[in-house]
């Protein structure tokens, strides 16, 4: 069974700047894979599987652009993959077309996964390490028990 907890973040002033690009890439990944997508269809009529999308973000947008090997790839990773679920939802519950990410929106999140212990909380310091901010102060009100599958960062306007 899986279980959510949220809590609060006190990032400082270089993982704010880390947290922003992360944020910046995963909106620009997924409006790039999702032009990726039209395109292919239009010109070909092809149909690109979500493994195609990650692979021409690894092969060909991390060489064009050089600043997305700075945040997590499990982030990217995870942005394609819900612009795939979105593009899956106009075909199977005819939701309407997956609308491309903008700067201006307020919800900004990404969603990193667990592997080889790169997401640890230490409720003694009151402290969660994620991948590419090192430690980050968090307010841990509430323990949990059982294992880390995953972790969504999100930033509200409060």
């Amino acid at each position: 069974m899986l279980k959510a907890y949220r809590y609060r973040i006190y990032p400082n002033k270089e993982q704010e700047i880390q947290l922003a690009k992360t944020f910046g890439c995963c909106r620009f990944v997924y409006n790039q894979t999702l032009a990726y997508r039209k395109d292919a269809y239009e010109k070909e009529k092809k149909s690109v599987s979500k493994t195609d999308c990650n692979n021409y973000c690894n092969r060909e947008l991390k060489k064009v652009y050089e600043w997305l090997k700075e945040v997590d790839k499990f982030a990217l990773t995870n942005a394609i993959y819900n612009m795939d679920s979105a593009y899956q939802k106009f075909f199977k519950e005819h939701t309407g077309y997956p609308k491309f990410k903008s700067k201006h929106d307020n919800r900004k999140s990404y969603t990193t996964n667990f592997t080889n212990g790169n997401i640890t909380v230490d409720f003694d310091r009151g402290r969660i390490k994620l991948p590419k901010l090192k430690r980050v102060k968090i307010k841990l009100h509430r323990k949990f028990s059982g294992q880390i599958k995953a972790a969504t960062i999100s930033k509200v306007p409060s």
